[in-house]
């Protein structure tokens, strides 16, 4: 059976709308989640199996995948990891749902790469600003630098040291080759950092977005407008 969507594969997606598979065999939620985001102006395809899914994003270029913690038995969360390399759009993202607050289900739905974790019943308004969020998270523009900047990382109570390779206003690549520190994406890690130019002393949390062999990636989360100028001035 072929994805079910509000609009055909071969459509030009309209510009300024954001594209969103809704994965899920339970198919009367996927309707009503499918129908709330449709009125959100989301183009919407469902997939009710992992080969849907799949499909959808070799033909489209989707911004963002919701899937349900459980879809076709968890086979579906250990498929994201595949999914984001091989998809049309190589910074798809993925929010999964859950259907209790269960550390184990959200620290799985993290290990196999997924984005953002949420625990049903929820708001619509926050997969809303979620998917937003998420999106923009992507395609905003922000200058990034190369850099050898020391870093002080605490995690779970632990010091570490690393060291910066990549700079910018709204995040900070670290290496970590020998897994030290091995955080998983979606963990908030404190981050202490001095600023080359002006020695400044920033302190500031960064979410864990990506991993590679290198290193890990972190979005900042908590640095206000004028530390952000901060890091333009004495790094930029």
């Amino acid at each position: 059976m072929a994805a079910e969507s509000v609009k055909n594969f071969n459509d030009e997606k309209p510009f300024g709308k954001l594209s969103v598979v809704i994965a899920d065999d339970q198919s009367m939620k996927a309707r009503i989640m499918a129908d709330y985001l449709k009125i959100s102006g989301f183009l919407i395809t469902i997939a009710s199996s992992i080969d849907e899914m799949r499909r959808a994003l070799d033909l489209e270029k989707i911004d963002v995948v919701i899937m349900n913690y459980h879809f076709k038995n968890g086979r579906g969360l250990s498929d994201i990891k595949n999914a984001k390399n091989k998809s049309k759009n190589a910074k798809v993202k993925f929010i999964v749902i859950g259907s209790k607050d269960d550390e184990h289900a959200k620290e799985n739905s993290y290990r196999n790469q997924c984005d953002i974790f949420l625990v049903n019943p929820f708001p619509w308004a926050e997969l809303i600003q979620d998917i937003k969020k998420l999106s923009k998270q992507e395609y905003r523009k922000s200058e990034r630098m190369k850099c050898h900047i020391a870093f002080k990382v605490t995690k779970e109570n632990q010091i570490f040291e690393s060291t910066a390779i990549d700079i910018s206003t709204d995040g900070v690549f670290l290496l970590d080759k020998e897994k030290l520190i091995n955080p998983i994406v979606g963990l908030d890690i404190f981050l202490e950092f001095t600023l080359p130019r002006s020695k400044e002393l920033l302190k500031c949390y960064g979410k864990v977005v990506r991993v590679n062999d290198k290193g890990f990636a972190l979005q900042f989360q908590n640095l206000s407008d004028f530390d952000k100028r901060k890091i333009k001035t004495g790094v930029l």
